[in-house]
């Protein structure tokens, strides 16, 4: 009678045992998406045969930051000494109007052309910042995900916590970042990547009249 007790109390410790162990394993997670683009001559419109990185939102993230916070920072600068010499420009422009002369004007050409090269400059900082940029997000990505022919794309086999999803954006006279934080829980998630996830900061917007010579 001992003996049948121990094996129904042995019996019971296994599938109580079992039930604790299979009813916490959670499943795996997935992040499952669509990119699209919305332009002025096109209207909305998948992004297809895009890559789209997977990062964790742990020291990727803070790194990112940092790099952000370099251009930004760089950008402010650019954006100061753009606008010192457009006054300058402006105020010459003025002398002249009041007086006509010769060298005032000789001098305008000068810093107009000086303009011009420093918005050359520009361009190829951003465009090598962003460059670089691509490569650390390459490094720090833990998944890639490329868009089919409906512009979707997904990741499998995820754990709970928070990512960031990344890709580039092109259209006409602009390229920049798309950035999007996503946060699993106990469910897996579906999103969209569209225009409205555009970093402000990360990209670059070549004006007309600013492609510099």
């Amino acid at each position: 009678m001992l003996q049948k007790n121990a094996s129904l109390q042995t019996l019971a410790f296994t599938i109580l045992f079992g039930a604790l162990v299979f009813g916490c394993s959670k499943p795996p997670l997935s992040i499952e998406g669509s990119l699209k683009m919305s332009f002025t001559n096109t209207g909305e419109k998948e992004m297809t045969e895009r890559p789209v990185l997977l990062l964790s939102d742990s020291a990727a993230a803070k790194g990112l930051e940092q790099w952000r916070n370099g251009y930004k920072a760089e950008l402010d600068r650019i954006s100061a000494i753009e606008t010192a010499r457009k006054k300058i420009i402006d105020s010459l422009e003025q002398a002249f109007k009041k007086s006509g002369d010769k060298k005032i004007e000789t001098a305008i050409v000068a810093h107009n052309d000086s303009l011009r090269q420093f918005y050359a400059e520009s361009v190829k900082f951003k465009k090598e910042f962003l460059t670089a940029l691509v490569q650390q997000v390459v490094k720090a990505s833990i998944a890639k995900s490329v868009t089919d022919n409906q512009g979707k794309f997904k990741f499998d086999n995820l754990k709970s916590g928070k990512y960031i999803l990344m890709t580039l954006y092109t259209a006409p006279r602009q390229v920049g970042f798309i950035r999007q934080t996503v946060e699993l829980a106990s469910a897996s998630v579906k999103t969209e990547l569209s225009n409205t996830d555009i970093d402000p900061i990360l990209n670059m917007v070549i004006e007309e009249g600013k492609e510099g010579k």
